[in-house]
């Protein structure tokens, strides 16, 4: 397209830009050379001419703002190379702020390779904050080439910031795999001798025999276990009631139990250390064997199966445990994977469970959590409030702020008027002590059934099946192999720990221990030295301390290590701030109100109210505690009698005592066998209460007195017991 201007000369015509003269004077001008703006301006005057000053425009914008990013980019301050070393892999360094820049950069923020691999979203709202490491080396530049331009030397990276003082962390502890086994070995180890092994079996053997002489079936309850070895009375033993698995469930255990036995020594058999071999393919196979329409491994009922054998192998396995629980939409699955965060003894594990655990309901983690914070084995506490803060479960901070008032769970309490017990973690050999939780079978074609590998029973009588094991007979002495019913269960573990071969220090190669929680009586030297010593610090212990780190973490708040500090943030702190509460109303209430103050709490519908009554009398006067006991079990008393069981199990000697005072006023004598149950408390009042209970509910006495020892107490319940086998219903 070709432009003109007019003429200079007659002002009539307009002169060509291409031949620069004017048709009609023949005038000829240099200014024919159209300007640019010129040009300019005779381009708008049409549509094609706008369209392509449009397309120009875009194109200078473009330009203009790629020069702006290039000067901008050479202004801005290099940032410095950090030379990471082996012992700074995984960090992962902020980049530091420009100086121009009017806002202050975050701190640094350092990550340890396990913390590394949770989600994003998790980091970016719990950071874990350690203490800041050396001086990062800065990397020397590259040697240039001849003709390379010169870039400017890099900047000096930008020092740490101080870190803040209320960030919060995600681990509260470091300690290795290999540290927490040395640590577990040098648990106290309980278990049954020789000797108390072949009385035990031959006990069973009798009432076996008893009973098939008149044709009763066999009923399994601990208190056969409990008159050989008293000791035992110092374990969680389950009650006879939860003793024994159903039918259907022994079944499921029984052929899933060996199923997976079959698995491990075809697929994955162990080597001359111990570990086993491709763990991926067990995986693999357990995912695609189905029995219907459903994989048959990921079901509620394969649980009990998988979390007894799995929870003490390599930790390959123990995250193919975790990765199959998170797959099993069931609150028992919570609960394992609960388990697997605190008690686990691999960081890996532990992440993997409480990753699981992420899109699951707090409300069916939350009490194994907030539970393992009172463990005598203080790495437990630590684990559990890692699992807490990785979470983010800030509804359990009034849990968390309840469990500051309380005494070191490690440390020996008073008992009775002159006694003493201490909680502690223990270790059994689990091959060598079969009996301690289970009984032998009583024939071949029992449910769950398995070997004995540490005991053969020897007899003089082979009519006795013994588990249907062979015999050889030598004379008129027989020995059986003892076979053992695993449906029947006394014990309440909380995990289990197979000890690798080579390490160092430890000296249990190979064996597997099962870990719980003993309650034992102080006696002698041990009981005269701790009432010699002067009471011990109440608010310095790990289990507080791991507490106070949740709460700071899930909170964001540290106002500081008293817990009436943190009652008063949580003025409803569940069970201790409600029973602290309650105890401090009922002092400054007149005497004429106590009893409508207390009529009240005891007629509250919420639930922790029960606990906080609890909680509240040993806070009280002694003029007013007994009044608050019998609120409490006026309380219990109006619970059904399958609400008011559990509670004769509480942890809280006060619950127990109430609940059995309760039972008299239920006269419910189905709640007799967990009566029995509470004759071996520790506890002499909830002994006696249990016992009092006993005799106003079935009109026998069949001891024991006030002053009766601990061992006089189980064979007091063992008469119970018999008297209740042969006339109960």
């Amino acid at each position: 397209m070709s432009t003109s201007v007019r003429c200079p000369a007659c002002h009539t015509s307009r002169i060509s830009a291409k031949r620069r003269r004017c048709r009609v004077c023949g005038h000829q001008t240099r200014a024919a050379r159209t300007s640019f703006l010129t040009s300019v301006r005779s381009m708008t005057g049409s549509r094609h001419g706008r369209r392509g000053m449009l397309l120009l425009g875009t194109a200078a914008g473009l330009v203009l703002l790629m020069l702006a990013c290039w000067f901008g980019a050479r202004e801005r301050p290099h940032t410095a190379a950090v030379a990471l070393g082996p012992e700074s892999e995984g960090t992962i360094v902020a980049e530091a702020a420009s100086a121009g820049k009017p806002e202050s950069s975050p701190a640094d923020v350092t990550l340890s390779p396990e913390a590394a691999t949770q989600p994003d979203d998790a980091e970016a709202q719990l950071p874990m904050i350690e203490s800041p490491s050396p001086q990062a080396a800065v990397a020397a530049p590259t040697p240039k080439k001849d003709g390379d331009p010169v870039e400017a030397p890099p900047v000096a990276a930008v020092p740490k910031e101080p870190v803040p003082a209320m960030a919060p962390r995600r681990l509260r502890s470091d300690v290795t795999e290999d540290d927490l086994r040395k640590q577990l070995v040098e648990a106290p180890e309980f278990g049954l001798s020789p000797a108390a092994k072949q009385a035990l079996a031959q006990s069973y053997m009798a009432q076996y025999r008893s009973s098939a002489s008149i044709s009763m079936g066999v009923k399994f309850d601990p208190y056969t276990l409990q008159q050989h070895f008293p000791q035992a009375g110092e374990l969680p033993i389950r009650s006879a009631s939860a003793c024994q698995l159903g039918s259907k469930e022994a079944a499921t255990l029984g052929a899933l139990a060996k199923k997976l036995h079959a698995y491990l020594d075809s697929i994955a058999p162990k080597d001359e250390t111990g570990m086993r071999a491709n763990p991926t393919r067990l995986r693999d196979v357990l995912r695609e064997e189905r029995r219907g329409k459903r994989p048959e491994w990921l079901r509620a009922e394969a649980l009990p199966a998988m979390v007894q054998i799995l929870m003490a192998e390599d930790v390959p396995l123990r995250l193919i445990l975790v990765d199959m629980l998170a797959e099993v939409d069931a609150k028992p699955a919570t609960v394992a994977l609960a388990q697997r965060a605190v008690f686990d003894v691999s960081r890996e594990v532990r992440q993997a469970a409480s990753a699981a655990l992420r899109d699951r309901p707090r409300t069916e983690s939350r009490p194994i959590l907030v539970e393992a914070l009172r463990y005598p084995w203080p790495p437990v506490a630590d684990h559990a409030a890692e699992a807490l803060v990785a979470l983010k479960d800030r509804e359990a901070a009034p849990l968390l702020v309840a469990q500051l008032s309380k005494p070191d769970p490690a440390a020996p309490y008073a008992s009775g008027k002159s006694g003493g017990v201490v909680r502690e973690m223990v270790r059994i050999n689990h091959r060598a002590n079969c009996l301690l939780c289970h009984v032998p079978a009583v024939s071949g074609n029992d449910a769950v059934v398995g070997e004995d590998p540490a005991l053969s029973l020897t007899t003089r009588n082979s009519g006795w099946g013994g588990g249907g094991g062979k015999s050889s007979s030598g004379g008129r002495i027989n020995t059986h192999s003892l076979w053992i019913r695993a449906d029947v269960q006394f014990l309440r573990q909380d995990f289990s720990v197979t000890f690798p071969v080579g390490l160092p220090g430890v000296g249990v190669d190979g064996l597997r221990f099962d870990f719980l929680v003993a309650t034992r009586p102080l006696k002698g030297a041990e009981l005269r030295a701790w009432k010699q010593q002067p009471p011990p610090e109440p608010t310095a212990y790990p289990q507080r301390e791991a507490t106070l780190f949740a709460l700071c973490a899930l909170t964001g708040k540290d106002v500081g290590p008293t817990t009436e500090a943190w009652v008063q943030l949580f003025p409803r702190a569940d069970a201790e701030a409600e029973g602290m509460r309650l105890s401090a109303a009922l002092r400054r209430a007149a005497p004429e109100k106590l009893d409508l103050l207390l009529a009240r709490y005891g007629d509250a519908k919420d639930e922790v109210n029960t606990t906080g009554l609890a909680c509240a009398i040993p806070h009280l006067p002694i003029k007013l505690q007994d009044k608050a006991r019998e609120a409490l079990v006026e309380r219990l008393s109006r619970l059904p009698a399958d609400q008011l069981r559990p509670r004769l199990q509480d942890d809280d000697h006060e619950l127990r005592h109430a609940a059995a005072r309760a039972c008299v006023r239920k006269a419910d004598k189905d709640l007799v066998p967990d009566l029995i149950g509470l004759l071996a408390d520790l506890e002499p009042a909830v002994a006696d209460g249990a016992y009092q209970t006993l005799k106003r509910l079935t009109g026998h006495d069949f001891g024991p007195t006030a002053d009766a020892s601990h061992e006089e107490r189980v064979a007091a319940a063992a008469n119970w017991h018999q008297w209740w086998r042969q006339t109960g219903p």
